[in-house]
């Protein structure tokens, strides 16, 4: 059954990967999220093993962070080892994936323990704690829920912080987001502006009194922990990344009520659309 162009764009809930892939491949976004009364594309697992990898990496990451907070939950007595092994089953890993995923066990140990000594160093000025905070906006920069409502009203952009505190240091507030990123370590966090900036945007709605958001990536292989190079203000986050967010927004309705075209590039290797790719044939 063939598509139609999406017309109305007013009730889609947009991700930062969300508008990444309608802005880069309408094809995918049309696999992967066409509209209601219209059956998703099958994926298959093609190159899909490092998401599949990441996945179980980030419930184990979740599961010993929460230790401590109001949301913990009773499997710490695992672990890390056993942890990532139910993840694996969990995210139906190959065997040559699990033991890929068990490379990690040193990079996840070291990071929790350096969490844990920064928490225990920082004290009560650590007011709030998050630990894959889902978070939601309206378009108006509200807070609004991560999930649609019962009355049919719904979020226009959302996330999941992978970890975040607010902090109080003096005078100062701020939001601190980290996330996970189970591929090959960079030196900065340019290659993640576009996440950075719609992260930062949320952190200023949900939280309007806070001076500033810094933002970190911390990866799992190795413990390593990169900290964007500026941080940033909240008049540069009012002022600059909310029209921004709009605007990048705006290009992404434009990009698939014009067009299901499937556009070819490096990314190409890793989509698990890729056997019915018309380009890729």
């Amino acid at each position: 059954m063939e598509i139609p162009l999406i017309v109305d764009t007013d009730n889609i809930i947009w991700s930062h990967s969300k508008v990444d892939i309608a802005l880069s491949c309408p094809y995918k976004y049309y696999s992967q999220y066409p509209p209601a009364k219209y059956k998703k594309s099958p994926s298959f697992r093609v190159s899909a093993g490092e998401g599949r990898i990441g996945s179980a990496v980030h419930s184990t990451l979740e599961t010993l962070l929460r230790v401590g907070t109001p949301m913990a939950r009773n499997k710490t007595r695992y672990t890390t080892k056993e942890l990532l092994m139910r993840g694996a089953i969990k995210h139906e890993l190959t065997l040559s994936e699990m033991h890929v995923a068990l490379e990690y066990i040193g990079g996840i140990d070291r990071f929790v323990q350096r969490h844990f000594s920064w928490r225990e160093r920082l004290g009560n000025r650590i007011k709030h704690l998050m630990v894959e905070k889902k978070v939601g906006i309206s378009k108006d920069f509200t807070p609004s829920t991560f999930w649609p409502r019962k009355d049919k009203t719904y979020p226009w952009f959302r996330m999941a912080w992978d970890l975040a505190s607010y902090v109080v240091n003096k005078d100062l507030t701020s939001i601190n987001i980290l996330d996970h990123k189970t591929g090959a370590p960079k030196d900065s966090t340019d290659s993640y502006e576009d996440q950075c900036r719609s992260y930062a945007v949320a952190a200023l709605v949900m939280y309007p009194d806070i001076d500033y958001v810094q933002f970190q990536v911390h990866y799992p292989a190795t413990g390593e922990v990169i900290s964007r190079e500026n941080t940033m203000s909240k008049e540069e986050i009012r002022d600059v990344m909310y029209p921004w967010l709009k605007e990048r927004v705006e290009k992404a309705c434009t990009s698939i009520k014009t067009s299901q075209e499937a556009r070819k590039d490096w990314y190409c290797n890793y989509c698990n659309f890729k056997p019915t790719c018309p380009t890729l044939r």
